[in-house]
């Protein structure tokens, strides 16, 4: 057994090669096996593949396919996600061969390598666009690159370095399986695709990094060449088309290819970026794109996205903070000349347009326009009167969310105005469903210590209180009411749920049940022995608590579980211990009678 082959099949890189697998997802493929399947026996599973290999009887099982369109594009390619015992299989292969043929692949190519990336090709290209002896570009995207590679051209390139016959048998299964036994095309989105790809495209490496004097990068299936002189560009042009035609059965995409002159304000779109002599800066596409993500998390209702933090990693992505002060006037300008062709996309481009002035130190006008589209956001405006991003709790939850923190002070969403109140309420619902009772309740002591009037908001702390157990409270909330609304009877709001709709028994002080409980809360919640405080609520609608010199005795503790007060222990005892254990249990009080209580 070749060298190669049996470092592919040891135990241990199989073993790495699943976890790799897993910790991608371990989604199924055609057979439907997950990954977590796979791992109920996967010693003996592992132990197989690798059998299997050895004795040269392994077979790839069925690619699942689908669809995919990205946005902003018109571009529908298919993808293929192979059997988790494949992926292991192609994986391990990887893991082994990806060092072998690193060492053959020039520095110019950036696209699925180890150690390289799209932002370092970003900065390699930044650097050639501003070299003062290039002056001409011609990028280009080559056509269905992964449905086009020519798999008896692709063996061959890997016999040139595998020498192995069981390797390169395994590795014909492993792409005729890819191609489905078609002459032409791999799969995309098998983890040896990649590998592949750049094997295939090597030799075009070398010959373009030779004749354009190392002024050549490319990304996957996307390139670009840069020259001094329009002759020049052309010639390399000519020489890359006909490589690539002849030598690889290969073509470009006509609408993705240009031979442009480098100026100050003219340039090229390469890797979501746009490309000049000052620099670079995101695309049209990529603010469209980004536009059109912002407008489905308010249209879709995304859980748990917050707005600002999209934009933060956006402008991070694109380094929009190094941009050339030229370029981001023209990044504004396209900003502004796409709000006006594409008014569907008003909310994602106002926000970047909000973002790129902040980081023009133009803060008070950033501030501005966030507020409003947020605002517009959370009203379910657009441009139009469209319905399509009608306002959306989960969205409002999602970006309150965020607000609701206790060491902040200011709160921008919460006004003045009760007509709000509306949109308060749902969202405080949308918490109590979760079981997020203490946000609900914040946001709605928020609201009302600036809308004081707002009686639904009073009713709504009072039944959250009762779902928590807090009948003191919720009474409070209720006799808060009373009080500071001579035109509301006890009758209209008799209708307030203080306990949970089945907690309907109220105790008393002469239930025996009480008397046995309160001396068992006195004997397990020791706190100090000469003080306890007592729970009240301001004209505001706000809870605080003040000190009682004197023991907390059995009576406080019955008029505590009755509802009559709020009382609480301060749990350091005088001798400067701590004797406590909180027991949090959802119950409904007409089951406490029935608590069996030692004597």
């Amino acid at each position: 057994m070749g060298e190669l082959i049996q470092s592919i099949t040891e135990y241990s890189n199989f073993v790495a090669a699943f976890n790799k697998v897993s910790s991608g997802g371990g989604a199924p493929g055609a057979d439907h096996v997950t990954a977590d399947k796979f791992t109920l026996e996967l010693d003996k599973n592992i132990h197989l593949l690798i059998e299997e290999i050895k004795t040269s009887v392994y077979t790839p099982g069925l690619i699942a396919k689908f669809q995919h369109k990205a946005q902003s594009s018109e571009k529908i390619r298919t993808l293929g996600v192979p059997c988790v015992k494949d992926r292991i299989v192609q994986t391990a292969i990887l893991n082994v061969l990806e060092p072998v043929f690193e060492k053959l692949f020039l520095r110019c190519s950036y696209g699925y390598r180890p150690r390289k990336s799209a932002l370092q090709a970003v900065m390699k290209t930044e650097k050639f666009c501003k070299d003062p002896a290039v002056n001409f570009v011609f990028n280009a995207d080559i056509h269905s690159f992964f449905d086009s590679i020519d798999t008896a051209l692709l063996l061959d390139k890997i016999k040139a370095v595998i020498k192995e016959k069981p390797l390169i048998n395994l590795l014909s299964v492993i792409i005729k399986s890819s191609s489905e036994s078609s002459p032409k095309g791999i799969t995309l989105g098998a983890p040896t695709s990649p590998l592949f790809g750049n094997i295939y495209l090597n030799d075009f490496d070398k010959l373009i990094f030779k004749e354009s004097n190392s002024r050549y990068l490319r990304y996957a299936d996307d390139f670009a060449m840069f020259s001094d002189t329009i002759e020049n560009c052309r010639k390399l042009q000519d020489t890359a088309v006909n490589y690539l035609e002849k030598e690889l059965m290969l073509a470009l995409s006509e609408e993705k290819s240009s031979l442009v002159k480098l100026n100050e304000k003219e340039g090229f779109d390469f890797l979501g970026y746009r490309f000049n002599k000052n620099g670079k800066y995101p695309s049209e596409k990529s603010l469209c794109s980004f536009s059109e993500k912002i407008n489905g998390i308010s249209a879709e209702g995304i859980k748990n996205i917050y707005i600002d933090s999209i934009i933060d990693g956006w402008l991070n992505y694109f380094d929009i903070k190094t941009t050339n002060k030229y370029n981001n006037r023209e990044l504004l300008d396209n900003v502004d000349k796409l709000l006006k062709e594409k008014s569907e996309l008003n909310i994602g481009l106002s926000l970047l347009k909000s973002a790129l002035l902040a980081k023009s130190y133009q803060k008070d006008i950033s501030s501005f326009i966030i507020k409003s589209i947020k605002d517009k956001i959370l009203s379910g405006e657009t441009a139009g009167g469209s319905d399509d991003y009608a306002r959306d709790v989960k969205l409002d939850a999602a970006i309150l969310s965020n607000e609701l923190d206790l060491e902040k002070d200011s709160f921008d969403f919460i006004s003045k105005d009760t007509g709000d109140g509306g949109r308060i309420l749902k969202i405080s619902d949308y918490f109590v469903e979760k079981g997020d009772y203490e946000k609900a309740i914040r946001l709605l002591n928020r609201f009302t210590e600036k809308n004081p009037e707002f009686t639904d908001g009073y009713e709504k702390l009072s039944y959250i209180y009762g779902k928590m157990g807090l009948t003191g409270l919720a009474k409070k909330m209720k006799e808060y009411i009373l009080d500071n609304n001579s035109n509301i009877s006890e009758s209209n709001i008799s209708s307030i749920n203080i306990n949970n709709a089945e907690d309907k028994t109220e105790f008393n002080d002469d239930s025996s049940v009480l008397k046995l409980l309160a001396p068992k809360i006195l004997s397990l919640f020791t706190g100090s022995d000469n003080c306890y405080a007592t729970g009240a609520v301001t004209q505001e609608g706000k809870v605080f608590y003040s000190r009682i010199e004197k023991p907390l005795d059995e009576e406080a503790v019955i008029s505590h579980i009755n509802g009559t007060s709020t009382v609480g222990e301060y749990i350091v005892r005088n001798d400067n211990c701590v004797n406590f254990a909180v027991l949090d249990i959802d119950i409904s009080s007409e089951y406490i009678p029935n608590l069996p209580i030692e004597t």
